[in-house]
Formats: structure tokens, C-alpha cells, sequence
């Protein structure tokens, strides 16, 4: 896990309940503006904070980019004191940005209400997200005047019906509401609002420490239609990599491009790439990955994975319909605003007369718009409030409404493909992780069959609960040819390409959806993986305590543990020592198991008693001969880690 220390020490809730307590202070003796000279009208016209469909980045499908105007963190000190917010944000937008995250609080953050009024005022056609510990509808009406275009609502900092008021109030604003969450508390607040832009933030309130699996960990219990961005813990073009690997639509970035402006570029490749299965040529992945590896020291995690998007707009894991933007486009927010479940936006929708132009981001329509009649009745202001372009925030508030509206899908594994004949490319750690929620509490691994090479095999293990399966891309008795891997693209399971050092039959698979990610058996070493491909997982022959150093260099999210052996690498049938893996159990910060070698029917349950791997990858001992399992085998092997998930689930303990 990445530690961030928290600047003078302390409790993290204390201290985060001490940043609102000094908010709150702040505001009963200034008020909401914090005694900034905020206008009384708003001047500028609202520009959606989500893309929309049909626009030359791809709209509504498009990966979402916001980059933020920072100077300082309380977990991290001074980062750019001096930092001039215009300045900045047109540094981001001569980089393709289009969406700026202003940080408003002064006493934490080093942010002002000025620097939002002032980016706005230079960049007009930017949407800019007001960042702070907004607590009431005073703070939206004064974020709308000051010219925010979105707002974020953090969910621990509110009561579920604090959250709620606040989300349909930015709404009836014209302003995209973006929720914040945590953990499971903030997910359930969340849940009850159904917001439409959620986004999960990688650092651990309750330590203040970073650690960049807890989004994808939380991802599989957003089970309503969304739009998901990732927040916190992005350094490099890997970490994006890996959040739109693990399904999310976009990231919030910080710390990193205020002291690295070049990384805008890395990350917009990243973003707007369909698939990429040969990082280094296609993204700059070795400055990347250099950079990754500067930013962080050995052992700290961890994002791995491949960005992905089917087709030009398809939203993978947030549910959003590509053909959303079809009557935004035109400008016809009739169609748009009706979706009822989205909470508030039912007052923002039922104004239909928002007219034409959407998404222009400045066409004067009138002030007939959404946004301005509710704004009319909800703040005894007139209904033309701030300038004649003020409705287009209307149908920005309409548009963010369509994109989680226009046929999603509930529940992760719906909204990821599983048990379907097809399912989605590209989201290798969305559907792992997916995988991992589902079996939460089962006492049961996931499951990996490996050395798969023909379907009777492959269906098999399927039917039976397999969770991936692996094919051998490197010289092996069980060595899988590429035309048998691409027959059995067709099965609903995860693929994994087992390779060694050589991946040149691994990437065209990859890249054509026939393989989900590949397991590098080589000899790469933890700046290199990145730039061979991804989604990607390492796989490490332990014989020594030596050998488990190792793991913590290595960014990818998981890391396979195979039993060393001078003979062979993999398929020896030679078990890692129970000795290392409690040594290994025994330190700090380590990454959930996966387990792979000498693993059969008669001690599988052993292992899964003992150890609790959240993955366990099993061969040779399941195989009548190599390359051919023995069926019977299989059968067994998968009754005993059944019966074994069940007791361990029984005695209460969980993988």
C-alpha cells in the first residue's frame, strides 16, 4: 500500500472532522463566500462536466480527463505554493484538457474562491469542478455565481439526507453534482441518491494513506447506473491504464500533473485509447513507467491493467448507452431529462424547452432553460440569472442525466459481461475484482485452470467454476497453439496468456480480445512490465525468503506465487513452502495471495485452510498427460475447494 504520512501527525477522522469543524467556522464568520468578493450573478454559461456523445473525442463514451489546480494537501505539505491558478489551467487546456478541478478551501488546500472566478473567467469553454468541503445549499448557490460547472459532494462529510438535498440542489443549479466516496458507509449514502457521476477516491480516510486497489475493490458494489471516476493515486500513465482497466470512465488527478505537467499528455493517450496490449509504442509507456517508478519507492502499489473501450463510445462497467448523445446532439432535451431514477433530475428534465445547440458550451438559447426556472423558484432569483448561455447548463444537467440513463446495466457482473456468450474486452480488473466481491465471504478462491489447450478442457473447467483460464504461450509440453486459444474466445471466462520473456504469439491475441491479460513467467523486471503489455500480472518462482523481496517491486495489483524450481518455470507439481508463506503472511502492507504450483484434489483444501489465497492457479496435477486434463481430476480438484470454501466460511474466517 502506498503510504502518504499525514502532515502533523494526528488521527485522520479527528482531523478530517477538524477541516469541517474550521469550515464551518469560517463560513459563520464570513459567510459562504469565505469573504471573497463573489459575483451576484453568474457571467459565464455552464459546460457540461461529462462529455457528450457525437463530439470529435467520442462524447458520452469518451474517458473522462479532470486535472486539478493544487498547491497543497494535508497528507502531502506544499506541492506548488506559488501556484497560479490561470496560469494552470490554460497549461491544462493547451494540453486537450477540458475539465479543471479547482480546490477552494484556503486553510488545508491553499485554494481560494478567487482562483475558481478567475479560471473561469479566462477559460470559459472549460469545465471546472469546484473542489471542497461543501456542507449546504448556500455553498452551491455560491459555487453557481462564482462559475462552477460541477461541484463535489463528499459523501463522508454528509448525512444521506444531507447528501441527497445537496445533489438535487445542484441539479436544479444546471451544475453536475460529482459524489465522493470512500468505503462501504459513504457507498451506501451514495446508493440511496443514485448519483450519476460517482467518484471513488483511493485514499483511506480513516489513515489518510493511498492505496489504488480500494476503487477497483469498491467498483463491483456500485449497483446502480453511473458514470465512475477514478480519484487519487494516479503518478503515471500505468496507474490510468489500470483505471480504466478495473472500469472506471475517467480520473481526477492531482498532485501529479501540478508537478508534472507533461504527464497531461500520457494520460490523455491512455484515456482515449481503445485497447492497447503493447503499452511502450502505443502510450510513451517507458517514460511512463519510468516516471512511475520514481514517484513511488519499491514495494508501494499498485495499478496495472490495459485501457479498453468497445467501440468508439461504449462505457464499459458504468452502464452508460453510447446512444445517449443521439437527441443531445441536437439539442433535444426532451428525451434526455425524463429518466426519473436519477433523483433530482426529474427537476432539471422536466423542463424540456432547453432548446437547441447542446453541448456548444456557449449558444445563447434563451433563459427558458431548466436550469434558470428552477433557479427562479428555488432562490427568489429571476429565471434569467447571469448571462442569455446560462440554459445550456440546463442541458448540461439533462446530458449527465442521459449518459447513466440510456440502458445500463445494474450490478457488476451484469454491467461487466459475465455469464454472458460475449463478454466485455479490456476490463481484466474490473472483472477480477468483480469476481473477488462476489465470492466475499464464501471461504472460497478464485479459481485459475491452467494449461488449457483444448475446449473439452476449457468447457469443463467452466461448468465446473473456473474464474480464469491459462494457456501456455511459451515452449511446454502443455503449450497451447494460437489458432486454440482464438476458438475459445467465445467462452464467457477470463483468459490469460502465460508467457516467458517472449511475447510476440501473446500480444495479437491480446489486442483482439482473445486473451484478457497476460501472466509474464519471465524474467521482466518491475520497470519493464508495463512497457510488454497489459492487462498484466507478474508471476514469481519462490524457493528463498530472498525471492519474496521481490514482490513488492512490482506495481501490477496481484502478483503470482509459483514454487521455484531449477528444472521448469511452472507445471513442475512442486508446492511453494508453507514456511514462506507464513513469512510472507507475517509482514506488512502485503498483497492478497495468489498461488500457483503442486496444487491437486487431495491437498487443495490444506492450502485454502492454511493460507486463504484469494487465488489459487492449478495444472499439472489436474492433467491425464500434459496438455490434457484428467477430468475426473478436475471434478475432484473443484469438490475440494467447494467443500473447503464452505468450512472456512463455517468457521468464519473469509478469503
Amino acid at each position: 500500500m502506498e503510504q502518504e504520512p499525514l502532515q502533523g501527525g494526528g488521527d485522520a477522522v479527528a482531523y478530517l472532522s477538524e477541516i469541517v469543524a474550521g469550515r464551518r467556522r469560517r463560513v459563520a464568520a464570513e459567510g459562504a463566500e469565505l469573504g471573497e468578493p463573489v459575483p451576484g450573478s453568474r457571467r459565464q454559461p455552464l459546460v457540461p462536466l461529462v462529455p457528450w456523445a457525437g463530439e470529435s473525442d467520442g462524447g458520452a463514451g469518451a474517458p473522462l480527463l479532470i486535472c486539478e489546480i493544487k498547491r497543497r494537501s494535508p497528507s502531502r505539505g506544499a506541492i506548488a505554493p506559488g501556484l497560479d491558478a490561470v496560469g494552470q489551467a490554460r497549461r491544462y487546456a493547451a494540453a486537450g484538457v477540458r475539465a479543471v478541478s479547482v480546490l477552494t478551501e484556503p486553510d488545508h488546500f491553499g485554494g481560494a474562491l478567487a482562483d475558481l472566478i478567475a479560471v473561469k473567467e479566462a477559460c470559459p469553454h472549460l469545465s471546472v469542478l469546484r473542489k471542497d468541503f461543501l456542507l449546504d445549499e448556500r455553498d452551491l448557490e455560491v459555487s453557481y455565481r462564482a462559475g462552477a460547472d460541477a461541484v463535489l459532494l463528499l459523501a463522508a462529510c454528509l448525512s444521506t439526507d444531507e447528501l441527497d438535498r445537496l445533489y438535487r440542489r445542484a441539479l436544479a443549479l444546471g451544475m453536475t453534482p460529482l459524489v465522493e466516496v470512500h468505503d462501504d458507509a459513504d457507498l451506501a449514502k451514495a446508493r440511496a441518491v443514485r448519483p450519476l457521476l460517482t467518484g471513488i477516491n483511493s485514499r483511506d480516510l480513516t489513515t489518510f494513506a493511498v492505496d489504488t486497489t480500494l476503487p477497483a475493490r469498491l467498483r463491483p458494489a456500485v449497483d446502480w447506473p453511473t458514470r465512475l471516476l477514478f480519484e487519487s493515486g494516479i503518478h503515471c500513465a500505468e496507474d490510468a491504464a489500470f483505471a480504466r482497466s478495473a472500469g472506471f470512465d475517467g480520473v481526477l488527478v492531482g498532485e501529479a500533473v501540478v508537478r508534472r505537467p507533461e504527464l497531461v499528455a500520457e494520460l490523455h493517450a491512455v484515456l482515449s485509447a481503445d485497447r492497447i496490449a503493447g503499452a511502450g509504442a502505443a502510450t510513451g509507456a517507458g517514460t511512463a513507467a519510468s516516471a512511475c517508478g520514481a514517484e513511488r519507492a519499491p514495494g508501494a502499489p499498485i495499478a496495472g491493467g490495459a485501457p479498453a473501450v468497445d467501440g468508439a463510445g461504449a462505457v464499459d462497467g458504468a452502464g452508460a448507452a453510447t446512444e445517449v448523445g443521439a437527441a443531445t446532439e441536437v439539442g433535444v432535451a426532451a428525451e434526455v431529462g425524463a429518466a426519473a431514477e436519477v433523483g433530482a433530475a426529474t427537476e432539471v428534465g422536466a423542463a424540456t424547452e432547453v432548446g437547441a445547440a447542446a453541448g456548444t458550451g456557449g449558444a445563447a438559447t434563451g433563459t427558458g432553460g431548466a436550469a434558470g426556472a428552477r433557479m427562479a423558484a428555488d432562490t427568489d432569483q429571476p429565471a434569467g440569472v447571469g448571462s442569455a448561455a446560462v440554459p445550456t447548463g440546463a442541458v448540461a444537467a439533462a446530458g449527465v442525466a442521459a449518459v447513466a440513463t440510456a440502458g445500463t446495466a445494474t450490478g457488476a457482473d451484469a454491467a461487466l459481461g459475465a455469464g454472458t456468450s460475449a463478454p466485455k474486452r479490456g476490463l481484466f480488473w474490473a472483472r477480477v475484482f468483480a469476481a473477488r466481491h462476489r465470492l466475499a465471504g464464501s471461504g472460497r478462491p478464485m479459481v485459475k485452470v491452467c494449461g488449457i489447450s483444448n475446449r473439452a478442457d476449457a468447457e469443463l473447467a467452466v461448468e465446473l467454476g473456473a474464474d480464469l483460464l491459462g494457456f501456455i504461450l511459451a515452449p511446454a509440453p502443455r503449450r497451447a497453439r494460437p489458432e486454440a486459444i482464438r476458438a475459445l474466445a467465445d467462452l464467457p471466462v477470463l483468459k490469460v496468456g502465460v508467457v516467458v520473456n517472449d511475447v510476440s504469439e501473446a500480444l495479437p491475441l491480446l489486442r483482439d480480445g482473445c486473451l484478457d491479460a497476460l501472466q509474464l513467467h519471465g524474467d521482466e523486471q518491475p520497470g519493464e512490465c508495463y512497457e510488454i503489455a497489459f492487462p498484466y500480472y507478474k508471476a514469481l518462482r519462490v524457493g528463498a525468503p530472498a525471492g519474496l523481496d521481490a514482490e513488492g517491486a512490482y506495481r501490477c495489483p496481484r502478483v503470482l506465487l509459483d514454487a521455484y524450481s531449477p528444472a521448469a518455470r511452472g507445471g513442475t507439481g512442486v508446492r511453494v513452502a508453507d514456511d514462506l508463506l507464513a513469512r510472507r503472511a507475517a509482514g506488512e502492507g502485503v498483497r492478497p495471495l495468489w498461488l500457483a504450483g503442486g496444487m491437486g484434489p487431495d491437498n487443495v483444501a490444506a492450502v485454502i485452510r492454511t493460507h486463504a489465497p484469494e487465488l489459487i492457479d492449478a495444472s499439472s496435477r489436474l492433467e491425464a498427460e500434459p496438455g490434457r486434463k484428467d477430468h475426473a481430476k478436475l471434478r475432484a480438484f473443484f469438490q475440494a475447494v467447494e467443500a473447503a470454501g464452505a468450512a472456512t466460511n463455517t468457521t468464519g474466517r473469509t478469503v
